[in-house]
């Protein structure tokens, strides 16, 4: 939750929708953004497509993985998220499922402004790729930074 924490005091006037799937995590997410009306928490999965995942704890709550299965998560895509809402930033950091988020027509990257992600090709292959591969269709450019890569049309 500390991303949400710090965008909702560097945006007071933002809405901010944060997704986390692991029940534990989502109740530390509440509490911690409890404070702040502008911050809306659903417990669930960002997916590409709407359904139910599964969750893989790698050992620690900070590298819990989401794939294909039903493992009884919930599961929304972005469009079901924002609806046809214009996205100013979208902080994704989605250890590996940005794989296959990306690789499915990502047609609502139209709506997204700036895009702040953390690709993990080293818990799943082919992250980076799939991303490539749809950013090359949308007007963005590259920004990196020490731990995550933007990308800013």
């Amino acid at each position: 939750g500390f991303a949400s924490v710090w965008f909702a005091n560097r945006y007071p006037n933002a809405k901010i929708i944060a997704v986390e799937p692991d029940p534990s995590n989502a109740a530390v997410l509440r509490k911690n953004v409890d404070p702040y009306p502008n911050v809306r928490v659903i417990e669930g999965a960002v997916w590409w497509e709407n359904t139910t995942v599964a969750l893989d704890d790698q050992g620690d709550k900070s590298g819990i993985q989401v794939r294909a299965g039903d493992g009884g998560v919930r599961a929304m895509t972005i469009p079901e998220l924002a609806g046809t809402s214009k996205i100013d930033i979208l902080k994704l950091d989605v250890e590996g499922a940005e794989k296959e988020l990306f690789e499915h027509d990502p047609a609502w990257l139209a709506n997204v402004g700036v895009l702040m992600i953390e690709l993990h090709d080293r818990f799943r292959p082919g992250c980076s790729k799939a991303l490539y591969s749809a950013l090359i269709r949308h007007d963005f450019r590259e920004l990196r930074h020490q731990t995550a890569n933007w990308y800013v049309k």
